[in-house]
Protein backbone atom coordinates (compact mmCIF):
# COMPACT_ATOMS: atom_id res chain seq x y z
CA UNK A 1 0.00 0.00 0.00
CA UNK A 2 1.38 3.42 -0.99
CA UNK A 3 1.51 5.81 1.95
CA UNK A 4 -0.49 9.07 1.63
CA UNK A 5 2.63 11.12 2.37
CA UNK A 6 4.45 9.53 -0.59
CA UNK A 7 1.47 10.25 -2.86
CA UNK A 8 1.52 13.88 -1.72
CA UNK A 9 5.28 14.19 -2.26
CA UNK A 10 5.04 12.69 -5.75
CA UNK A 11 2.13 15.00 -6.66
CA UNK A 12 3.96 18.07 -5.34
CA UNK A 13 7.10 17.14 -7.27
CA UNK A 14 5.13 16.96 -10.53
CA UNK A 15 3.47 20.31 -9.85
CA UNK A 16 6.81 21.92 -9.03
CA UNK A 17 8.24 20.53 -12.30
CA UNK A 18 5.29 22.03 -14.21
CA UNK A 19 5.81 25.36 -12.43
CA UNK A 20 9.54 25.49 -13.26
CA UNK A 21 8.91 24.52 -16.89
CA UNK A 22 6.50 27.44 -17.14
CA UNK A 23 9.09 29.80 -15.63
CA UNK A 24 11.84 28.56 -17.97
CA UNK A 25 9.69 28.82 -21.11
CA UNK A 26 8.90 32.53 -20.71
CA UNK A 27 10.54 35.87 -20.17
CA UNK A 28 9.21 38.27 -17.57
CA UNK A 29 9.63 42.04 -18.01
CA UNK A 30 11.58 43.43 -15.13
CA UNK A 31 11.97 39.82 -13.85
CA UNK A 32 8.58 40.16 -12.12
CA UNK A 33 6.48 37.00 -12.02
CA UNK A 34 2.67 37.08 -12.33
CA UNK A 35 0.93 37.43 -8.99
CA UNK A 36 0.24 34.25 -7.03
CA UNK A 37 -3.48 34.10 -7.89
CA UNK A 38 -2.78 34.42 -11.61
CA UNK A 39 -0.09 31.75 -11.43
CA UNK A 40 -2.54 29.40 -9.71
CA UNK A 41 -5.10 29.93 -12.50
CA UNK A 42 -2.57 29.66 -15.34
CA UNK A 43 -1.05 26.44 -13.97
CA UNK A 44 -4.32 25.00 -12.62
CA UNK A 45 -2.91 24.63 -9.12
CA UNK A 46 -4.14 25.60 -5.70
CA UNK A 47 -2.97 28.92 -4.32
CA UNK A 48 -1.37 27.03 -1.42
CA UNK A 49 0.75 24.92 -3.80
CA UNK A 50 1.91 28.01 -5.71
CA UNK A 51 2.86 29.75 -2.48
CA UNK A 52 4.78 26.69 -1.26
CA UNK A 53 6.76 26.46 -4.52
CA UNK A 54 7.54 30.19 -4.40
CA UNK A 55 8.59 29.88 -0.75
CA UNK A 56 10.97 27.06 -1.72
CA UNK A 57 12.35 29.13 -4.62
CA UNK A 58 12.88 32.08 -2.29
CA UNK A 59 14.81 29.88 0.14
CA UNK A 60 17.15 28.58 -2.55
CA UNK A 61 17.76 32.02 -4.04
CA UNK A 62 15.83 31.58 -7.29
CA UNK A 63 13.17 34.14 -6.36
CA UNK A 64 13.34 37.34 -4.34
CA UNK A 65 10.11 38.41 -2.64
CA UNK A 66 9.72 42.17 -2.25
CA UNK A 67 7.01 43.23 0.16
CA UNK A 68 4.23 45.07 -1.61
CA UNK A 69 5.84 44.57 -5.03
CA UNK A 70 5.71 40.84 -5.76
CA UNK A 71 8.04 37.96 -6.64
CA UNK A 72 11.07 38.56 -8.84
CA UNK A 73 13.00 35.86 -10.70
CA UNK A 74 16.78 35.81 -10.19
CA UNK A 75 18.22 34.81 -13.55
CA UNK A 76 21.71 34.73 -12.03
CA UNK A 77 20.82 31.70 -9.91
CA UNK A 78 18.08 29.93 -11.84
CA UNK A 79 20.16 27.63 -14.04
CA UNK A 80 23.33 27.01 -12.03
CA UNK A 81 24.23 23.32 -12.14
CA UNK A 82 25.77 21.10 -9.46
CA UNK A 83 24.57 23.27 -6.59
CA UNK A 84 25.81 21.68 -3.39
CA UNK A 85 23.98 24.09 -1.09
CA UNK A 86 20.81 22.20 -1.95
CA UNK A 87 20.07 18.71 -0.69
CA UNK A 88 21.22 16.44 -3.49
CA UNK A 89 23.27 13.31 -3.98
CA UNK A 90 26.06 12.77 -6.47
CA UNK A 91 23.67 11.18 -8.96
CA UNK A 92 21.60 14.38 -9.10
CA UNK A 93 24.67 16.56 -9.53
CA UNK A 94 26.10 14.49 -12.38
CA UNK A 95 22.75 14.20 -14.17
CA UNK A 96 22.37 18.00 -14.08
CA UNK A 97 25.32 18.25 -16.47
CA UNK A 98 23.64 15.92 -18.93
CA UNK A 99 25.50 12.71 -18.15
CA UNK A 100 24.08 9.26 -17.64
CA UNK A 101 25.06 8.00 -14.20
CA UNK A 102 26.22 4.52 -13.31
CA UNK A 103 27.27 3.40 -9.83
CA UNK A 104 29.65 0.61 -8.91
CA UNK A 105 29.72 -0.27 -5.19
CA UNK A 106 31.99 -2.94 -3.76
CA UNK A 107 33.96 -4.03 -0.71
CA UNK A 108 37.61 -2.97 -0.75
CA UNK A 109 40.12 -5.72 0.03
CA UNK A 110 43.61 -5.15 1.43
CA UNK A 111 43.38 -1.42 0.69
CA UNK A 112 43.27 1.56 3.03
CA UNK A 113 42.94 5.30 2.64
CA UNK A 114 45.01 7.21 5.22
CA UNK A 115 42.61 10.13 5.40
CA UNK A 116 39.63 7.85 5.95
CA UNK A 117 41.47 5.80 8.56
CA UNK A 118 42.39 8.97 10.44
CA UNK A 119 38.72 10.01 10.37
CA UNK A 120 37.73 6.56 11.58
CA UNK A 121 40.18 6.76 14.46
CA UNK A 122 38.38 9.89 15.62
CA UNK A 123 34.86 8.49 15.51
CA UNK A 124 35.28 4.70 15.82
CA UNK A 125 38.59 4.30 17.73
CA UNK A 126 37.80 0.93 19.31
CA UNK A 127 36.58 -0.55 16.03
CA UNK A 128 39.64 0.65 14.16
CA UNK A 129 42.12 -0.62 16.73
CA UNK A 130 40.48 -4.04 16.86
CA UNK A 131 40.00 -4.27 13.10
CA UNK A 132 36.21 -4.38 13.41
CA UNK A 133 35.37 -2.47 10.28
CA UNK A 134 35.14 -2.81 6.53
CA UNK A 135 35.71 -0.39 3.67
CA UNK A 136 33.17 0.08 0.90
CA UNK A 137 33.91 1.98 -2.32
CA UNK A 138 31.32 3.79 -4.42
CA UNK A 139 32.42 4.83 -7.90
CA UNK A 140 30.06 7.17 -9.74
CA UNK A 141 30.46 7.32 -13.52
CA UNK A 142 29.44 10.22 -15.76
CA UNK A 143 28.72 8.19 -18.90
CA UNK A 144 31.88 6.05 -18.82
CA UNK A 145 34.16 8.50 -17.00
CA UNK A 146 34.71 8.13 -13.22
CA UNK A 147 33.37 11.32 -11.63
CA UNK A 148 33.38 10.61 -7.89
CA UNK A 149 35.00 7.97 -5.71
CA UNK A 150 33.48 7.66 -2.25
CA UNK A 151 35.17 5.49 0.38
CA UNK A 152 33.09 4.45 3.41
CA UNK A 153 34.40 3.14 6.70
CA UNK A 154 31.66 0.91 8.13
CA UNK A 155 31.65 -0.60 11.64
CA UNK A 156 31.55 -4.40 11.43
CA UNK A 157 28.25 -4.92 13.25
CA UNK A 158 27.84 -8.29 15.04
CA UNK A 159 24.96 -9.45 12.85
CA UNK A 160 27.10 -8.77 9.73
CA UNK A 161 29.86 -11.17 10.74
CA UNK A 162 28.80 -14.19 8.71
CA UNK A 163 27.87 -12.30 5.56
CA UNK A 164 29.75 -12.60 2.29
CA UNK A 165 31.25 -9.43 0.81
CA UNK A 166 28.30 -8.93 -1.54
CA UNK A 167 25.78 -9.59 1.23
CA UNK A 168 27.58 -7.13 3.54
CA UNK A 169 27.49 -4.35 0.96
CA UNK A 170 23.83 -4.99 0.13
CA UNK A 171 22.72 -5.18 3.76
CA UNK A 172 24.65 -2.07 4.73
CA UNK A 173 23.12 0.07 1.99
CA UNK A 174 19.62 -1.27 2.65
CA UNK A 175 19.99 -0.26 6.29
CA UNK A 176 21.68 3.04 5.48
CA UNK A 177 18.82 4.17 3.24
CA UNK A 178 16.33 3.54 6.04
CA UNK A 179 18.40 4.97 8.91
CA UNK A 180 20.26 7.95 7.42
CA UNK A 181 19.14 11.36 8.67
CA UNK A 182 22.01 13.81 8.12
CA UNK A 183 25.74 14.15 7.58
CA UNK A 184 28.39 16.67 8.63
CA UNK A 185 30.65 17.60 5.71
CA UNK A 186 34.08 19.24 5.66
CA UNK A 187 35.74 20.40 2.43
CA UNK A 188 39.42 19.82 1.72
CA UNK A 189 41.88 20.13 -1.15
CA UNK A 190 44.78 17.72 -1.34
CA UNK A 191 46.84 15.20 -3.26
CA UNK A 192 45.05 12.24 -4.78
CA UNK A 193 46.24 9.01 -3.11
CA UNK A 194 47.27 5.99 -5.15
CA UNK A 195 44.41 3.93 -3.68
CA UNK A 196 41.87 6.29 -5.22
CA UNK A 197 43.74 7.38 -8.35
CA UNK A 198 43.30 4.00 -10.00
CA UNK A 199 39.52 4.16 -9.55
CA UNK A 200 39.22 7.83 -10.51
CA UNK A 201 41.64 7.29 -13.42
CA UNK A 202 43.58 10.44 -12.55
CA UNK A 203 47.32 10.67 -11.74
CA UNK A 204 48.43 10.00 -8.20
CA UNK A 205 49.35 13.24 -6.43
CA UNK A 206 46.98 15.38 -8.51
CA UNK A 207 45.52 18.19 -6.39
CA UNK A 208 41.76 17.57 -6.17
CA UNK A 209 38.75 18.65 -4.18
CA UNK A 210 37.46 16.18 -1.62
CA UNK A 211 35.22 16.12 1.38
CA UNK A 212 34.82 14.09 4.52
CA UNK A 213 31.40 13.08 5.82
CA UNK A 214 30.25 11.76 9.16
CA UNK A 215 26.85 10.12 8.79
CA UNK A 216 24.18 10.03 11.51
CA UNK A 217 20.76 8.44 12.03
CA UNK A 218 17.63 10.22 13.33
CA UNK A 219 18.80 9.63 16.91
CA UNK A 220 22.03 11.51 16.13
CA UNK A 221 23.97 8.25 16.43
CA UNK A 222 26.96 7.47 14.20
CA UNK A 223 26.36 5.26 11.17
CA UNK A 224 29.68 5.49 9.31
CA UNK A 225 32.19 7.97 7.98
CA UNK A 226 33.48 8.55 4.47
CA UNK A 227 35.80 10.45 2.14
CA UNK A 228 34.76 11.46 -1.38
CA UNK A 229 37.20 12.45 -4.11
CA UNK A 230 36.09 14.47 -7.16
CA UNK A 231 37.28 14.30 -10.75
CA UNK A 232 38.06 17.96 -11.62
CA UNK A 233 37.15 17.33 -15.27
CA UNK A 234 33.54 16.50 -14.33
CA UNK A 235 32.65 17.86 -10.90
CA UNK A 236 32.46 21.64 -11.26
CA UNK A 237 30.30 22.17 -8.19
CA UNK A 238 28.86 25.52 -7.13
CA UNK A 239 26.88 26.99 -4.28
CA UNK A 240 24.90 30.14 -3.67
CA UNK A 241 25.28 32.24 -0.53
CA UNK A 242 22.30 34.27 0.65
Amino acid sequence: MVQPRKIFQSSYKLKRKKFLEYIDSRSFPGRKLPNESDLAKILEMSLGTVREILREMEMNGTVTKMKGKGNFLNLSTRNIKMRIDLIKDFTDLIEEKGYQVNLDTFLMKDEKDERLMHLGEKYFPKRIRSGQYRLIANVYYADSTPAVVGLFLVPDYPDFKELTDEEFVSKFWDGYIVEFDHAVIHWEVGALPQTVSKYLKQPEGLCVQMWSEVHYNKYDELLCCSYSYFNPEIMEMAMIRK
